[in-house]
């Protein structure tokens, strides 16, 4: 498991299901291991590339996570 690279911070949905949705930018992405930054084209490759991002969502019922999902580029 990685540490974060962007927290996708859901404080302002009002939705309980269905699609959520917002934004991030370079700004965003923390950095990794005493390390700059990843930039924002990384990010997207990564994003890209089967296997290597993922989301992890936290709730307040459960902290360490309650689904992890990979991301996947649609064909």
């Amino acid at each position: 498991m990685a540490d974060v690279l962007v927290d996708l911070s859901l404080e302002n949905q009002t939705n309980t299901n269905g699609t959520l949705s917002g934004t991030f930018s370079a700004t965003d992405i923390h950095p990794q291991g005493g390390r700059p930054a990843i930039s924002l084209d990384s990010l997207v490759t990564l994003m890209g590339t089967p296997g290597m991002a993922y989301v992890d969502m936290h709730t307040a019922f459960f902290p360490d996570g309650a689904i992890r999902g990979s991301i996947f580029r649609r064909q």
